[in-house]
């Protein structure tokens, strides 16, 4: 309940002096403060320029009825509720008030007690919706930044978001669209309510459309009726799809076109589409608009700072690796065959799109720690004595040492690490077997060993390919997981064909 340290504001609006000045001074009587005014132009104008929790207005008034105010709210004052006095002979009036978002009417004769209640019962119910709304608005935050703490990828968390708007708000379409600057342009990133071919083919020209005009201006416009619009007339060029989205916008709807901005620049527009409900957005809906097109745009800043970051490390790392391959003779294209096959193998085995991602880069970089070994020892032309072999052994080891630290490596360091691991556990370094090692290591276990068989090395000459057959059956549930010999041989099998 409103208690009079809450600095409630109220304006009464009657042209009845005697009835305006009892409002007056019962409400201030009651601890509100308050503002009465005679006319309709006048209240608006008030309404403009000042914050009211409360407007309390007679129907009928001259020239210009109360239920006009009641009409104008939801655009010029969303926070201010409105109770519409009224006579018996008025009933079908306070029907439509009521319609158009008034909370209440109060019949005329009234005594103290009923304007008070009225008054009490609307400031309740006015509260009642803010806290509704504020739990709403904390609700989508609250999924947004678990989705952030669970390092969701920037596509899936921008589409979070919209779906956090678009249900919050009752919308029925919304979309992100963000800036291209090699083909200038504005592209769908994330999506509700359009048809999948239309998100992937919408590509406006960023000095087109309404989006367009936001992504300069940097400024959020909210439509109520495009045919009304000046700005939107000159933007429409004859296109049938007047709203830019998917489909005009009809009359009973409204839309609202929010830039992404980050702290140096706009990064792309938010639109959100929905049937208008007596009035347009309110102030609390374009609070969490802007609040969730903030994570928007972070998410996407830091997405974009992520990849330009991962490029750099990336571009270090192939160069690491072309280092690694210059310096063993037997050593060139490996890793590329490597990479190759270890992506046919572990589609073939089921592996997900992200574990692939995670197998691509283990295998370019599996044998990056063999820049810490002797250019002797590498191209050495016999076999290697115990003491050579232990040496060899430890590039796997500074392999993922070289990779540590680099977050978006970590699964692929582990990889990098165990890739002469063994099913049985014979191998190194860590002598671990069977299901203690993912299925992406023992792919790359496997075609490692593959290439090396099938490749001239400084002792011996690339073997037959029947011979490597015989080798990885004769080693399949020893060195070489049993369900991935068999897939891998049926992979070899229809390249024969």
């Amino acid at each position: 309940i409103y208690h009079t340290e809450d600095a409630v504001n109220i304006l009464v609006v009657d042209d009845d002096p005697v009835m305006l000045n009892l409002c007056n001074d019962l409400l201030k009587d009651a601890g509100y403060h308050t503002r009465a005014l005679n006319n309709v132009p006048g209240a608006l104008r008030e309404l403009k320029e000042q914050d009211y929790d409360l407007v309390i207005t007679d129907i009928k008034l001259p020239k210009v009825s109360g239920l006009e105010i009641v009409r104008q709210l939801g655009r010029i004052a969303p926070r201010t509720k409105a109770i519409v006095m009224t006579g018996h002979g008025d009933l079908e009036t306070a029907g439509i008030a009521i319609k158009e978002g008034a909370y209440d009417y109060i019949l005329k004769p009234f005594d103290n007690e009923t304007l008070r209640r009225a008054v009490r019962n609307a400031l309740e119910r006015k509260r009642l919706e803010e806290e509704n709304a504020r739990l709403k608005e904390l609700s989508a935050l609250f999924r947004v930044s678990e989705s952030i703490s669970s390092r969701s990828t920037p596509r899936n968390l921008l589409q979070l978001i919209l779906h956090s708007l678009v249900s919050q708000l009752k919308a029925n379409q919304g979309s992100i669209m963000l800036y291209d600057r090699q083909s200038n342009s504005l592209k769908i990133a994330a999506a509700s309510g359009l048809d999948e071919r239309v998100a992937k083919r919408a590509n406006l020209k960023a000095d087109e459309g309404i989006p367009g005009r936001v992504l300069r201006e940097g400024k959020a416009l909210l439509v109520t009726n495009i045919k009304r619009h000046p700005l939107l007339k000159r933007l429409e060029r004859g296109r049938p799809d007047q709203s830019f989205l998917s489909a005009g916008l009809q009359a009973d709807e409204e839309v609202i076109f929010f830039p992404l901005a980050s702290s140096k620049k706009i990064l792309g527009v938010l639109n959100i589409r929905r049937k208008a409900q007596g009035a347009p957005f309110n102030e609390g809906d374009l609070e969490l608009i802007c609040i969730l097109a903030t994570q928007a745009a972070i998410a996407v800043e830091n997405s974009r700072l992520y990849y330009d970051l991962n490029e750099a490390y990336w571009g270090v790392m192939k160069a690491m690796v072309a280092l690694t391959e210059a310096r063993d003779i037997y050593l060139r294209g490996h890793t590329e065959r490597v990479t190759r096959w270890c992506l046919r193998l572990g589609k073939a085995m089921g592996l997900s799109k992200e574990e692939l991602r995670t197998l691509r880069s283990a295998a370019t970089l599996h044998d990056i720690g063999k820049l810490a070994i002797q250019e002797a020892l590498l191209n050495k032309p016999g076999r290697l004595s115990k003491q050579e072999f232990a040496v060899m052994k430890t590039h796997s080891q500074i392999g993922a040492d070289i990779l540590k630290g680099l977050r978006f490596l970590n699964e692929a360091r582990e990889i990098v690490r165990h890739h002469h691991e063994r099913f049985d556990g014979k191998g190194y370094p860590d002598g671990l077997k069977g299901e203690q090692l993912n299925l992406s290591t023992h792919i790359i276990n496997l075609v490692d060993a593959y290439d090396a068989m099938a490749s001239d090395r400084a002792y011996r000459k690339a073997l037959p390919r029947e011979r490597i057959i015989e080798e990885l059956q004769k080693n399949k549930g020893k060195q070489f997981h049993p369900q991935v010999v068999d897939t891998f041989l049926e992979l070899l099998e229809g390249e024969k064909e």
